[in-house]
């Protein structure tokens, strides 16, 4: 266990380097132009010829968020690196531009590239990786601290654990994973708290997404009867443990069954 655990930590270190080496590039591995360009035109629109177009603004940023540094400069820097590379001239090292470019990518792109990404990985994965040719999909939620605004106060109040200005807000995240490839394949925020928010609320919005044949592997703070009833009616089967709380005896109902006979 311990060797395959640093095996996939070793894979991981490679993919991010490779990524980070070739921001510009990397997408081209996952995703087509055909695809991209599309996705690119409905979400962006027209826009006026610069260094970092959106797609090379999107690649940069990703590329920066796995790289060791993080940093804008870096991602400049890297930026300017493949520029030298092929040959063009060199754009100015100020991450300014970078930054104002990286606040225009409208997030409804992000989304579609990302999911566009998962589901195709998932189609492409072999057989082998599936239980009996049906796909496993994880789902898992946490908490993620918010920047401390007026405007994610309000939407995402803080834990009722803190005094009122002294805490972060705090959002709910749910994610489906394939158990195949690990690749996200959708997700769903909302706040902690309030109605129609929690773990469960976000995860009956995700439903819809699975396909008929998924097996959903949750854990038992999901076992509920509406649970089960919604996954039926979408043709989907679901594997959790028994809650703590809930007590099944299938013994006594076969006794009852054959009394009732």
């Amino acid at each position: 266990m311990k060797i395959a655990k640093k095996r996939l930590r070793h894979a991981v270190a490679r993919f991010k380097q490779d990524f980070a080496d070739q921001p510009t590039r990397a997408l081209d591995d996952l995703l087509s132009p055909d695809m991209v360009c599309p996705m690119v035109d409905e979400e962006v629109g027209a826009s006026r010829e610069r260094i970092s177009p959106p797609l090379t603004t999107l690649g940069l940023c990703i590329g920066q968020a796995l790289s060791a540094d993080g940093a804008c400069q870096d991602a400049v820097a890297r930026h300017q690196s493949e520029r030298s590379a092929h040959g063009a001239r060199p754009c100015s090292v100020n991450s300014g531009p970078y930054c104002k470019a990286r606040r225009r990518l409208p997030l409804s792109l992000i989304e579609r590239l990302a999911s566009s990404v998962g589901e195709r990985l998932e189609v492409m994965s072999r057989q082998s990786w599936k239980w009996r040719g049906r796909s496993v999909k994880l789902l898992d939620g946490t908490t993620i601290s918010m920047p401390d605004t007026e405007a994610n106060q309000a939407a995402y109040p803080q834990s009722g654990e803190q005094q009122p200005g002294l805490g972060f807000p705090l959002a709910m995240l749910v994610a489906l994973i394939s158990l195949s490839t690990g690749a996200v394949l959708r997700w769903a925020s909302g706040p902690c708290r309030g109605k129609g928010s929690g773990e469960q609320a976000l995860f009956r919005s995700l439903i819809p997404h699975l396909s008929l044949g998924d097996i959903i592997l949750v854990d038992r703070y999901h076992c509920t009867y509406l649970t089960v009833a919604m996954l039926s009616t979408h043709g989907v089967d679901i594997l959790t443990r028994q809650h703590h709380r809930r007590i099944t005896d299938f013994r006594q109902g076969h006794h009852l069954g054959h009394r009732d006979q």
